[in-house]
C-alpha cells in the first residue's frame, strides 16, 4: 500500500500540450508507448488498452516514467528505490508505506505513483491510496474514464452503506483508491475513527 499526500494538481510535465501517448498493442507488458495527437491543450495522458473488470478504462500521465520511459534513468531510480524499500520493509514484516510532504509542490504524489507502478511491475500486489482529501492528485496520474468515488466517500458512508471504492487491476498487480470528491472537512474525515477501521 502506498499513500500519497500533498501535491497540487497539474505540476510540470515532460510532454507538450495536446500530446498523448498510447500503448503499443504489440508489447504484452504495455511498456512501449507511441505518440499521437489529441486536441485538448494541457492533457498529458497515455491510454491503456484493456478496461478493468468493471469496464473502466484508465489514462496514465507521462509523469509515470516507469510506464512512459521504462529505460530512462528516472525509471531506473524508482525501481531501485522500490527494491530497497521493499527489501527493508518486507524483511521487517511491514506491508505499508506512507509518503507525506510538508508542503504542496514537492513531488510526493509523483514519487508515490511511480513507486506504486514500480512495485506492481516487480510483481508485488500494490494499493495506491490518495489520502489528500483537500487537494487530491493521484487522478492526475491515473485517470479513470468516469468520475471516481474514493476514500472520502468511504469515510462519509454509514457502516451499513459502506461500499468498496478500490479500483482493482488498474494495471497488473496495481489497485488504486482515489481520494474521491475533495472535501472541506478533509481533516475531520482523516482524523476520524472510520479511517482506523
Amino acid at each position: 500500500m502506498m499513500l500519497a499526500k500533498d501535491e497540487p494538481r497539474g505540476g510540470a510535465t515532460a510532454a507538450t500540450a495536446g500530446e498523448w501517448l498510447s500503448r503499443d498493442e504489440n508489447d504484452p507488458g504495455g511498456a512501449v508507448f507511441s505518440r499521437r495527437s489529441k486536441g485538448h491543450a494541457g492533457e498529458n495522458r497515455s491510454v491503456t488498452g484493456e478496461p478493468d473488470s468493471t469496464g473502466t478504462n484508465y489514462a496514465f500521465s507521462r509523469r509515470l516514467v516507469c510506464l512512459s520511459a521504462p529505460h530512462s534513468a528516472a525509471a531506473a531510480s524508482y525501481r531501485s528505490l522500490q527494491t530497497h524499500l521493499s527489501a527493508r520493509h518486507l524483511r521487517d514484516g511491514r506491508r505499508g508505506l506512507v509518503l507525506i510532504a510538508p508542503d504542496s509542490g514537492t513531488g510526493c504524489t509523483t514519487v508515490a505513483a511511480n513507486l506504486a507502478i514500480a512495485s506492481a511491475q516487480a510483481g508485488i500486489n500494490t494499493l495506491l491510496i490518495d489520502a489528500n482529501l483537500g487537494r487530491p492528485a493521484v487522478q492526475d496520474f491515473i485517470s479513470p474514464n468516469a468520475p471516481a468515488a474514493g476514500l472520502a466517500q468511504m469515510l462519509r458512508a454509514d457502516s451499513d452503506d459502506q461500499e468498496d471504492a478500490i479500483y482493482r487491476n488498474v494495471r497488473p498487480k496495481l489497485s488504486v483508491l482515489f481520494a474521491g470528491a475533495s472535501s472541506s472537512s478533509a481533516q475531520e474525515l482523516v482524523a476520524g475513527p472510520k479511517l482506523k477501521e
